[in-house]
């Protein structure tokens, strides 16, 4: 038996400089992309461990602080003692945001799609 052979069809491309430049364009942005995502996960990997870390502290204080409470001894206050209140704008003070660290190495990922991204930009450059 035969095989029928598949129909072939050319396209012609009137402007192609101006194509490949567009998808060059289109490849830099989803590179773009890609090294955002890499820097998001960054981050959430320092915010889950930056977690964990609170979690492990606050057991160790809730820990001494049961114990503190077992070893000091009892006893009734003749005056109540008056409760301070604080406000929203100190605690705001208080609160530091969070910052990523600057330090940490680049990641191999990152630095794959960096240069990736450099290649696409010298080739957009040959190209104007």
């Amino acid at each position: 038996m035969a095989r029928a052979s598949p129909e072939m069809f050319y396209v012609g491309i009137r402007d192609k400089t101006e194509l490949r430049r567009q998808v060059l364009e289109s490849l830099k942005e989803s590179i773009n992309l890609l090294k955002s995502y890499e820097k998001f996960k960054v981050i959430k990997a320092e915010k889950t461990k930056k977690i964990h870390e609170l979690n492990e502290v606050m057991k160790e204080i809730n820990r001494l602080n049961a114990k503190i409470k077992r070893e000091l001894p009892r006893f009734e206050l003749e005056q109540p003692i008056k409760k301070h209140k604080t406000t929203v704008k100190e605690i705001k003070t208080k609160i530091k945001p969070f910052v990523p660290d600057k330090k940490a190495p680049a990641h191999p990922e990152l630095q794959k799609l960096e240069y990736e991204l450099n290649k696409i930009e010298e080739k957009l450059g040959k190209l104007k």
